[in-house]
């Protein structure tokens, strides 16, 4: 059975990567061209799997969803029962991504729009036993929450950039009372708290259990009733991590490999720190294996 449920995203990506990313009214020149499987549900689950964690992977794609892609998702041993391909165009995302680590995207949700009809997937919710909702459709995402809440399974948060514009302040503090974990980046901390109209990041316990808090390069932070716990980002042992697509991903991933043999979760967290790291080392060329993040692991100290 698996270990751990992904909802959310699986796109075509397509990647364009550049020194630096465009100002407005500014053209820069593209160093390399990439598309491939990607989404926020597809890169977790993909890199979860390589890391030998039961995975099932719950997410609705279009008629176009190249086939190969699709290979690439039973490849991994990732269980595909409530990964959908319904009417319509597969959600894709067009990513620019600099040498600096920074993002711009834009996205066509496809089948995953607030808009369209979807069949409910709840297999993967009742098969798991952590149960991971990352970006996509809130309200779907919101009712498989809820029932796994009731039964008792262990639910993250995990809303990305959509928590800014898929949230209204009501649906997001309904969505985190039904959580054990909150996982956000530095800006979507305050946009968290924005939205509830809290001053000090630990006001949203109030409502969950944990928060982990991404800071890229400066490591990572967890915020509990008890303490705040400030973790080292792994180095990345290469003079330029070219290419940053995923690589928060496979933070997640290393965080549920970590969470599978019971490590408590600052030790995850440095599980997790290895396994981005890891990953930016080969420049998202290599998903890393659980040998490679125990070897790096043991190899760092930290």
């Amino acid at each position: 059975m698996p270990f751990l449920g992904v909802y959310g995203h699986v796109n075509v990506d397509y990647i364009l990567q550049v020194k630096e990313l465009p100002r407005a009214e500014q053209t820069v020149p593209v160093i390399r061209e990439l598309v491939r499987l990607g989404g926020t549900a597809g890169n977790i689950a993909r890199g979860a799997a390589f890391l030998s964690v039961p995975t099932a992977i719950a997410s609705c794609v279009g008629e176009d969803f190249p086939p190969r892609f699709r290979e690439e998702l039973t490849a991994a041993g990732i269980d595909l029962v409530d990964f959908r391909q319904i009417p319509g165009p597969t959600p894709k995302i067009w990513i620019i991504s600099s040498a600096k680590g920074e993002q711009s995207a834009v996205i066509d949700q496809g089948v995953m729009g607030d808009n369209h009809s979807r069949p409910r997937l709840d297999y993967t919710m009742l098969g798991s036993d952590w149960i991971h909702f990352t970006t996509g459709p809130a309200k779907d995402h919101f009712d498989i929450a809820k029932e796994a809440s009731r039964i008792g399974k262990k639910v993250v948060f995990d809303p990305g950039q959509e928590l800014s514009y898929r949230y209204p302040e009501r649906d997001f503090e309904r969505f985190l009372d039904l959580a054990d974990v909150f996982i956000c980046n530095k800006q979507e901390l305050g946009i968290a708290q924005e939205k509830l109209g809290y001053g000090d990041p630990k006001q949203l316990l109030d409502h969950v259990d944990a928060i982990i808090g991404t800071r890229g390069s400066e490591g990572s932070v967890l915020y509990t009733e008890r303490e705040t716990i400030n973790i080292n980002a792994c180095p990345v042992r290469t003079q330029e991590a070219v290419d940053t697509v995923a690589a928060g991903d496979l933070y997640r991933a290393g965080l549920y490999a970590a969470l599978r043999e019971k490590r408590p979760l600052p030790e995850a967290m440095r599980w997790a720190a290895v396994a981005a790291s890891v990953f930016l080392e080969s420049h998202g060329t290599r998903w890393p294996s659980l040998d490679d993040v125990r070897r790096r692991r043991d190899e760092w100290g930290d």
